[in-house]
């Protein structure tokens, strides 16, 4: 269940976003219940309930994700992630802002990540500190649930991911590419985590850069 259920191996989706709630049973996600397809350019602020594989933007995938956010609020059982709730194959260029809770196999970014494939994420540890287990689900402590951190997935204190120090190389700092992240575009100072250059320089869509703006605040989650 989602936006669509199912993204075939030629399916292509982009430029889109998806808000409201969605609730389903097992592979549920804001943009593709299951993805072998292409998604790209496309957030979801959208409430997400599901069961197992549910994330906020796929509930499965097994094909390319890349230049995706979520902000909304996302609850499944097992393998249960922000972006994916199992990820199969290649994850870039993404971030995860939302609060999410699930039972097994529970990640900020990825509920499950069978090999090596993601990679330029990121995540606010600050707002995995800023809630609790609650109900019998469990919110995530790492990026991957089942995995440590990959080399180029992020998840650090707010204090070193805002501003137009927050990418480089250094210890706490994000070593992201700035051809697809920006910390000098569309935010306020010492305000903003880094943005994707996809929606925040978007030209003749002011929704498009405010919500993009609006989902990298330092502000805890709503």
């Amino acid at each position: 269940q989602g936006l669509f259920g199912y993204i075939g191996i030629h399916g292509h989706v982009y430029n889109l976003s998806v808000s409201g709630q969605i609730k389903g049973y097992n592979y549920t996600g804001g943009i593709a219940g299951y993805n072998l397809g292409n998604i790209h350019d496309v957030y979801n602020q959208a409430t997400i309930d599901g069961r197992d594989y549910t994330g906020g933007i796929a509930g499965y995938h097994e094909g390319k994700i890349e230049n995706v956010y979520n902000k909304g609020a996302v609850t499944g059982y097992n393998y249960t992630g922000g972006i994916a709730g199992m990820v199969k194959n290649r994850l870039a260029y993404t971030y995860n802002i939302g609060v999410i809770y699930g039972k097994n196999n529970v990640g900020a970014i990825a509920g499950f990540l069978e090999q090596d494939f993601i990679s330029y994420s990121y995540f606010d540890s600050r707002i995995l500190s800023a809630y609790r287990d609650a109900n019998g689900y469990k919110k995530p402590t790492k990026a991957i649930g089942n995995s440590n951190q990959a080399d180029s997935v992020y998840g650090l204190d707010k204090n070193y991911m805002i501003g137009a120090n927050a990418l480089g190389s250094g210890s706490l700092q994000m070593n992201l590419p700035t051809t697809d992240w920006a910390t000098n575009l569309n935010m306020d100072p010492n305000q903003n985590y880094p943005q994707l250059r996809v929606f925040a320089a978007a030209d003749n869509a002011a929704l498009t850069k405010e919500l993009s703006k609006d989902s990298t605040q330092t502000t805890l989650y709503k």
